[in-house]
């Protein structure tokens, strides 16, 4: 899978041609994507990302954690997941998220 990189608003970074991404660099922003992206948004694949309006509505707080750990392993480079921090800051949802990898690397996001 390629990822190509893109900057802190989601814009692709193109010089004569688009940026790519490798390794942990790859896997950080594949994660932010992943969450970034709310069901039914991305029309190729409706089903793609994660049911934040129902989660906010109907989710306890352990449920809805839950469900940001389910999606980052879909990646099936994250060995596990778990959520250290979370609080809404100017109606933003802040996650803090460590990550162990596969091959035993450990990330915070």
């Amino acid at each position: 899978m390629v990822s190509f990189a893109v900057d802190d608003k989601g814009n692709l970074q193109v010089g004569t041609e688009f940026k790519t991404l490798n390794g942990i660099d790859s896997l950080v922003q594949d994660i932010k994507t992943r969450l970034r992206l709310v069901r039914g948004e991305y029309h190729f694949d409706i089903l793609q990302g994660l049911p934040y309006f129902e989660m906010f509505r109907t989710t306890t707080k352990a449920g809805f954690k839950r469900k940001i750990i389910g999606e980052i392993l879909k990646d099936d480079r994250v060995l596990t997941a778990e959520i250290d921090k979370s609080e809404f800051l100017q109606g933003e949802l802040n996650l803090g998220i460590i990550v162990r990898t596969k091959e035993n690397q450990i990330i915070r996001i």
